[in-house]
């Protein structure tokens, strides 16, 4: 496992508001995440039809 996954934490991810990472997620009921998953900062993710 990558060093910086040591500590990793999903963050809250609330309906069109930025994560503490800077994502933006619509329509999260559509949102499926893994464990470790790298998004980088900024992401914009519309998971309308699954993701």
């Amino acid at each position: 496992m990558a060093e910086r996954f040591k500590d990793w934490k999903a963050p809250v991810i609330k309906e069109g508001k930025l994560t503490k990472w800077n994502w933006m997620v619509q329509n999260t009921k559509g949102l499926k995440m893994g464990k470790r998953v790298d998004i980088g900062a900024f992401t914009y993710i519309n998971a309308k039809n699954g993701v």
